[in-house]
């Protein structure tokens, strides 16, 4: 035990290096459209290119992996109110008092024209453009959403078969939000749920 927590505490700090750095040189990403640069960096754009593969499939995994240690001895409700504290009140927080005020503030291009019922509906509510706060909202959802399917899959008695539905689930969210714009959530999803196999697998 000690030698696999060793092993995910590498595999985290591997997921957080990505992350800064891969943001780091973002404003030279020709997939980042959000701001142009008159800069061009080859190099660096190949780099955040595979970057961009990996660091929030591994950060998904690495949830899923640790979610059944962590949360399914937990109730519902106890899940819930971890899990809203943790992450939902810190989104929440950081939407309506930085994130809005300032993209109000920078006249934001998808907030023109818009009512602000709207904004905070669709954008922060449902999560349809909620900048970098999309991680907190999605990783919210996966583990509310992966706990009552695992509650509800309790009936099978196979695990093999329980996995079957789950990774389906999860494979037809990721083609659903290919098509759709479903937030963070549906596309990330599969990735933690496959960390939740693995996890699965060796107990």
């Amino acid at each position: 035990m000690s030698e696999r927590i060793k092993k995910l505490d590498v595999l985290r700090a591997i997921a957080i290096f990505l992350v800064v750095f891969g943001h780091s040189i973002i404003l030279y990403s020709s997939q980042w459209n959000l701001y142009e640069s008159p800069y061009t960096v080859p190099v660096l754009d190949g780099i955040k290119k595979w970057i961009n593969l990996i660091q929030m499939p591994l950060f998904f995994f690495l949830a899923g992996f640790l979610f059944r240690k962590d949360c399914l001895c937990l109730s519902f409700k106890t899940l819930l109110y971890k899990k809203t504290l943790r992450l939902l009140l810190p989104y929440a927080c950081c939407s309506l008092f930085w994130l809005l005020p300032i993209r109000l503030i920078l006249k934001y291009p998808y907030y023109q024209n818009k009512e602000i019922a709207s904004i905070l509906f669709k954008s922060l509510l449902l999560g349809s453009d909620n900048g970098h706060l999309w991680y907190l909202y999605s990783l919210f959802l996966c583990f509310v959403f992966s706990f009552l399917l695992l509650k509800v899959f309790n009936i099978i008695p196979k695990k093999s078969l329980r996995l079957i539905l789950l990774i389906s689930i999860a494979v037809i969210m990721f083609i659903v939000s290919a098509r759709f714009d479903f937030l963070g959530f549906c596309k990330n999803f599969i990735w933690f749920c496959l960390g939740l196999m693995v996890s699965e697998i060796e107990i």
